[in-house]
């Protein structure tokens, strides 16, 4: 696999100006797999509605349903920009994004988990939005998901709403270094 015999000024052994197919093959592997049309579209788009359009008008989400958007999310989960999922999944409920928002939170399992660690899990997976009103379709949907999946611990969806938006709101005061100091919450 050696081109030719001419030695290598820095270590003084032949210089390989091909690599054998294994190598090559390692080397495509240490680069990591290239990303796809779709997670560049996904990524690449203004807006998680503009995102969810273009991968539906290349043919890259099956039937272009709610379940294809919400496996193509879960399929690609570390790869697509959590702004974007966000962004993306806290549309209104005629919207693609909307429609696959209970979806995702079906597949996420919060069984015999806190409330707090649940909330974890979920916003480890989708970035919230800055804009409250999308915050509130992903709180709610993520308060529906946790009932459901632990019965008997919250006594109704709206309560575990509550407390998630509450927690929500605390860790945003607590560090968010936008938030100046005269304006954060105090126990009054």
């Amino acid at each position: 696999w050696f081109e030719d015999n001419r030695v290598s000024p820095a270590v003084g052994r032949p210089r390989a100006t091909t690599l054998p197919p294994a190598a090559n093959t390692r080397r495509a592997a240490a680069r990591g797999p290239r990303p796809s049309k779709a997670l560049r579209l996904f990524n690449s788009a203004s807006s998680g509605a503009k995102a969810a359009r273009k991968l539906v008008a290349e043919g890259l989400l099956g039937g272009g349903g709610a379940q294809e958007l919400a496996d193509f999310i879960f399929d690609n989960d570390g790869k697509l920009d959590q702004e974007m999922v966000g962004d993306l999944l806290s549309g209104s409920k005629e919207e693609l994004g909307g429609q696959a928002l209970p979806l995702v939170m079906g597949s996420i399992a919060f069984e015999a988990l806190p409330l707090d660690s649940a909330l974890r899990l979920m916003i480890a997976s989708i970035k919230l939005p800055g804009e409250a009103q999308k915050i509130d379709r992903i709180i709610e949907a993520f308060a529906a998901r946790y009932v459901a999946c632990n019965p008997g611990l919250v006594a109704h969806p709206d309560d575990a709403y509550v407390l998630a938006f509450s927690l929500t709101l605390l860790n945003t005061d607590a560090h968010n270094a936008n938030i100046r100091k005269d304006r954060k919450m105090t126990q009054e």
